[in-house]
């Protein structure tokens, strides 16, 4: 372990440390700054790309009659030039991301600065990446505080050089820029023309003075000062705070390196041990996702048989005419008892022996897919396959005897006496009782027939009488559409209420095999839990011999912090 020395320059702590990183340096360096930088005064800030018109826009709002600041075609700011007015100071930065060093010195200026002009030339429409960018640089160094959007100006300068129109629609791209990058709109933003301002003062216009609107931002600005001039003390806090938290954090990187460099270390078991409780957390998780699976089809295990109803014959309409009312419907009658009564009961029957042959198929484990007993055992195997491929493929770098593995094979209990992880319980069914009354009741055909059968007439010309007058005779036709109708849902509802007692006890039959099918699963899935915690108990014992020496280099450590401690309570003594 290197030596650290701590010594006090200038009242403030600061770092000497070989081969120390510069960001703890500067850390330390930024908050010595902070106690020697500050003013009481409120300071101004500008900020911005290049040719933006910072300097220009500055000299505009100073009021100076010589203009301070200095300007031109090619850049002129490579430094920060602070400027008091009396109230606040002005600070005119370089312009960012012309290079390395103008953009360190613009964020080690508004490292101290209290109210921040975001200054883009309207020209180039938009903000650009570079911008963008350099927003969020000082929102990072601020530590995300959230006073800095309210200390946030944005400022569109050479607004003369575009139409309103054209100018509308800029602001409206940055608010969106805003939003999309930040959640939020620039809580203050203004449009202003720096050159046509200077024009008006140069020409006593008040009407070009007033066109430019930095008068407008002026009046903003010396509002906001006065509101920060009361804000400030409460701000040094606040950036004493981040500071010194930062630094806190960078020295404990520092700290966290130099531990990694002081202990021993045996990575591959470190890995291993790693390894091990990643398996431990897919197991849980795939035994959880196996777990809803089986319980998902242990709600539903058998789908409902919908034994398929023969239709009753389409001829419900009378082809034939009839003399009266009473001889239509016996016609109907007859015809209704032959096209639709006469096939009731046999169709019933059609219906059991499909529903008792699709049932007794369940009746003995049958290894083929679709059917529910095989897939369940299926659902599990995959499961249970998924856990050891996922285990093996996070050990199998690892130098191990042998993997932890689940069986994925399950017997059942075929009646032959042999011990197996499944018994496949017999459905207790019952084709007559409750089956047979709900399969072949019904109303009595006389009750379709009252209820349902419709007859018309019709009156026919069949010449004229002696008079002259036209001779008619009445006929009349029948049609059992509804009796026809009524019957056949009365069979469908049948067979389906039928269905239910042979469906609910196959599905007893199945949810009971799922049962076991889950505590199977659930013993092997903690049976490979146990050995890799037996695997993860002797990788232990290996980093634990290197522990021991390991406490060796705590005492060292020790010391480091113990100096971070004394660094801040410096700081402190010097407040």
């Amino acid at each position: 372990m290197r030596n650290l020395n701590v010594e006090r320059i200038n009242g403030i702590t600061k770092l000497k440390y070989e081969l120390f990183p510069p960001a703890v340096l500067q850390a330390a360096e930024s908050i010595r700054q902070l106690e020697d930088g500050f003013v009481s005064k409120v300071i101004v800030c500008n900020f911005g790309m290049v040719k933006a018109g910072k300097s220009t826009l500055f000299n505009a709002l100073s009021g100076f009659d010589q203009q301070p600041f200095a300007t031109g075609e090619i850049r002129t700011t490579v430094q920060a030039q602070n400027v008091d007015n009396g109230r606040f100071i002005w600070c005119d930065t370089p312009g960012i991301q012309a290079n390395e060093e103008d953009t360190e010195e613009a964020l080690s200026a508004y490292a101290n600065a209290d109210l921040l002009l975001f200054v883009h030339n309207a020209i180039d429409g938009e903000l650009v990446k570079q911008e963008m960018e350099g927003i969020q640089l000082l929102l990072d160094q601020t530590g995300n505080d959230s006073s800095f959007w309210d200390r946030f100006i944005l400022v569109l300068t050479n607004a003369g050089q575009k139409e309103d129109a054209e100018l509308m629609r800029i602001t409206h791209s940055i608010r969106e820029q805003f939003l999309k990058r930040w959640s939020r709109e620039p809580a203050a933003m203004f449009v202003v023309d720096s050159l046509t301002y200077l024009r008006g003062v140069g020409r006593q216009q008040q009407v070009l003075i007033d066109n430019s609107c930095i008068p407008l931002l002026l009046d903003h600005i010396e509002t906001r000062t006065r509101q920060l001039a009361d804000q400030k003390l409460s701000w040094l806090e606040d950036k004493r705070k981040h500071r010194r938290e930062n630094f806190q954090r960078l020295f404990d990187q520092e700290l966290a390196r130099r531990a990694s460099e002081a202990y021993a270390s045996d990575p591959e078991a470190d890995k291993l041990l790693s390894a091990m409780e990643q398996c431990h957390s897919i197991v849980r998780t795939k035994a959880k996702a196996l777990e809803d699976e089986l319980a998902a089809l242990q709600s539903n295990p058998i789908a409902r048989y919908h034994a398929p109803v023969e239709p009753f014959g389409y001829d419900y309409n009378s082809s034939y005419v009839y003399s009266s009312e009473y001889s239509a419907e016996q016609a109907a009658r007859t015809q209704f008892e032959k096209q639709c009564w006469n096939k009731f009961h046999p169709s019933l029957d059609t219906a059991k022996g499909m529903i008792k042959m699709h049932y007794d198929k369940l009746d003995h484990y049958i290894a083929e897919p679709g059917m529910p007993y095989y897939d369940a055992v299926q659902k599990a195997v995959k499961g249970i396959g998924d856990i050891n491929t996922a285990v093996v493929e996070k050990l199998q770098r690892y130098a191990i005897s042998s993997y932890p593995k689940i069986s994925t094979v399950f017997t059942v209990e075929n009646g032959d006496g042999k011990t197996a992880d499944l018994r496949l319980k017999k459905a207790d069914v019952d084709y007559y009782g409750d089956f047979s009354r709900e399969l072949y009741e019904h109303h009595g055909m006389d009750w379709y027939m009252r209820a349902n059968i419709d007859t018309d007439y019709y009156d026919d010309y069949v010449g004229e009488s002696w008079l002259g007058n036209a001779k008619y005779k009445r006929k009349y036709k029948y049609s059992f559409y509804d009796a026809r109708r009524e019957l056949l849902e009365q069979m469908t509802t049948n067979i389906k209420n039928a269905e239910y007692y042979i469906h609910a006890s196959y599905k007893r039959a199945a949810i009971d095999f799922i049962s076991q099918l889950q505590a199977r699963c659930t013993e092997r899935i903690a049976a490979v839990k146990n050995q890799l915690d037996q695997l993860a108990a002797d990788v232990k014992k290996r980093i634990n011999k290197v522990e021991e020496h390991n406490q060796l280099a705590d005492s060292k450590l020790n010391e480091l912090r113990m100096i971070a401690e004394q660094i801040m309570q410096r700081n402190d003594d010097k407040q």
